[in-house]
């Protein structure tokens, strides 16, 4: 401003500005001559470390203003009336009929790096046209809600903001989910903790057992993987007579840590594997044997977390390994686990071998052990002193009960009968209506076996369906995976569905226990 500080104070008070909105304020009576107003704006320029060609001169519509900003080298904003269009003028003139005209996209617009030729404008429509035309599209001004204008570079700054607040928005609504997550999960994510068996090229077991000793050996030349930590002390064992330590019973030994919930059904897959696992590598209760599987119970739910529910589910699925309750998820953190079901396989040195994620990873598991103790036997690190088992179904249970687990009911109103799956006895029971015991179907242990009432076989039985009038139960053989019926005329049962396995045929058309 060239005017003297009363006067500079009262030429913004119309517009509602005041000296301390600006950065620098250069003023006639101070520090420039009078009347010098190309000298107040190199000085203004000179003060806020800028070149002359990267500030705009604003000041009103005379030949004076026009003068000064060539003379000081800046493109010019005049407000008001009466000057003519400049034509090719450079430094460029933009010519606005007041204050509220301008915007931050027109100011912008008017900067040059080198003298050159500016669209005539006489106007305020005219002026933004030959801004927004002399700019790249970055810089081109674009509306707002509500009467705002900016340029779409300044929005495109706003997007990494955007994400930001799109991962907090994430984390804050689902708070739970993140809280299952670690450090040691994201760094597992970018760095995996063991082969991926998908890639072993090699199919037959003797092979990729040899695949995954060259593996292993590998491994235990680069220093053995990661420590496994410690089981945290105070926490809840099941099935031993005391807490296990990877440091002293488990010392020695291939460790299989399953990362698991009740309530998940994948978890519940996996336990048929663990089972057929230790029956071939660690005999049973009292056994001597070099591989250990111990179940570490991460509750997905606060409910989950009781010990009592815990031992009910152990009892439930006849698990006969150690499980820890690890309530806070302490070694879920460690071992940077980030989803159910994990398997995790320890070396007898207590370090990480290997991570397997999900279900479905029994031979993976077996050829993985079998590689493990080949390597490790051959360097005399193997101690196969039997583990303190005590099976929470040797201890004292509460009053007995002729049922095991029952599942779920059907009833046959007219001919007054209940049908229940006593699923843990692997059986149907038949009662009237009042409960009193009619027969059973089945009984005869865990399996798949059609015939007879008394031959006939199931593995946890669950879902039930009674049709009158087929006279038939149809029965859900869960574990079998498979559909069966029941021909109550006949007192047979036949497999409809299922050969006992899981199976991934989503197609289906095949009779029996063609059809998985």
């Amino acid at each position: 401003a060239a005017e003297g500080g009363e006067l500079l104070a009262a030429a913004l008070r119309p517009a509602r500005l005041h000296k301390g909105m600006f950065d620098v304020v250069v003023t006639a009576d101070e520090q420039v001559p009078p009347g010098d107003l190309a000298g107040s704006f190199s000085a203004a320029a000179s003060q806020l470390g800028l070149p002359a060609h990267a500030c705009v001169a604003v000041a009103g519509a005379s030949q004076s203003g026009l003068s000064a900003s060539r003379v000081a080298g800046m493109p010019a904003v005049l407000l008001g009336e009466g000057l003519p269009s400049q034509g090719s003028a450079s430094p460029p003139v933009a010519i606005y009929p007041s204050l509220k005209g301008l915007t931050v996209a027109g100011l912008q617009a008017l900067s040059y790096s080198s003298p050159g030729p500016q669209l005539p404008t006489s106007s305020r429509q005219q002026g933004s046209a030959a801004a927004n035309s002399s700019v790249g599209w970055l810089d081109q001004s674009v509306g707002l809600p509500a009467g705002y204008r900016t340029t779409r570079r300044e929005l495109l700054k706003l997007l990494p903001l955007g994400g930001a607040l799109g991962c907090v928005w994430v984390a804050a609504t689902r708070f739970k989910a993140m809280s299952f997550a670690s450090p040691q999960a994201l760094i597992n994510a970018v760095v995996p903790s063991g082969p991926d068996p998908a890639t072993l090229s090699p199919s037959a077991g003797s092979e990729r057992v040899q695949a995954f000793k060259r593996y292993i050996l590998e491994l235990e030349g680069r220093g053995g993987g990661k420590a496994v930590p410690d089981f945290p002390f105070g926490l809840d064992w099941l099935n031993t007579s005391g807490p296990l330590s990877l440091k002293r019973q488990l010392k020695g030994k291939l460790v299989v840590l399953d990362f698991w919930t009740y309530c998940c059904i994948n978890c519940m897959h996996v336990l048929p594997d663990l089972a057929a696992i230790e029956k071939r590598f660690c005999g049973g209760e009292g056994s001597r044997t070099s591989v250990a599987v111990v179940g570490v119970h991460s509750a997905k739910f606060d409910n989950e977390k009781n010990s009592d529910a815990i031992r009910d589910a152990v009892l439930r699925y006849n698990i006969e390994h150690p499980v820890v309750n690890d309530g806070r998820m302490q070694m879920w953190g460690a071992l940077g686990v980030s989803s159910w079901p994990t398997l995790a396989v320890v070396s007898p040195k207590g370090r990480l071998i290997a991570m397997l994620v999900g279900e479905g990873h029994r031979a993976d598991l077996e050829d993985l052990l079998e590689a493990g103790l080949q390597v490790y036997g051959e360097a005399g690190l193997l101690d196969d002193t039997p583990l303190p088992l005590a099976l929470e179904r040797n201890r004292p249970a509460g009053p007995p009960s002729p049922l095991r687990y029952p599942g779920k009911l059907a009833v046959d109103a007219a001919g007054g009968r209940l049908f229940i799956t006593d699923s843990n006895n692997h059986r149907i029971v038949v009662t009237t209506l009042d409960g009193r015991f009619l027969e059973h179907i089945g009984g005869n242990g865990a399996a798949l076996v059609d015939g007879s009432y008394e031959s006939a076989a199931f593995n946890r039985p669950q879902g039930l369906a009674y049709s009158s009038t087929l006279n038939s139960l149809f029965v859900a053989d869960t574990e079998n995976h498979a559909l069966r019926c029941v021909d109550l005329s006949n007192r047979t049962v036949t497999t409809l569905a299922g050969d006992g396995t899981k199976g991934g045929d989503y197609r289906g058309g095949g009779r029996g226990r063609t059809q998985q």
